[in-house]
């Protein structure tokens, strides 16, 4: 029995990049906050903010994790459905445009917590 490893080639349009940061000034810390649209991640991000984060030295790195695509297999729809690769491919976008939304969404509220 075979078993095949997918990988996700990152993208350009993968990355949301919003930068106060200036080049010459030296990072103490990077700091990692993983997002999402839980009133909990909105929470902990206030809070890290707020009483974490240094506001000239530290680097902040925003990350959204995307969930996989749960759709049932053509199997399931049945052998003469065609498009399923269409689907899949369009709640790929979907899922990338709301991770994009709601990363520019933290970032904006960083920028103006963490001038």
């Amino acid at each position: 029995m075979s078993s095949s490893t997918e990988t996700h080639q990152r993208t350009p349009e993968d990355t949301v990049l919003a930068t106060n940061h200036d080049a010459d000034s030296p990072n103490t810390r990077v700091v990692v906050i993983a997002i999402d649209q839980s009133n909990y991640s909105h929470f902990a991000f206030d809070w890290a903010v707020k009483n974490f984060l240094g506001k000239e030295s530290d680097l902040v790195v925003l990350i959204n994790v995307r969930p996989t695509p749960m759709i049932p297999g053509p199997y399931a729809i049945g052998s003469n459905y065609i498009g399923f690769n269409e689907i899949v491919m369009s709640l790929d976008d979907q899922q990338r445009q709301e991770s994009h939304n709601l990363l520019q969404e933290f970032v904006s509220k960083l920028k103006a917590e963490k001038p």
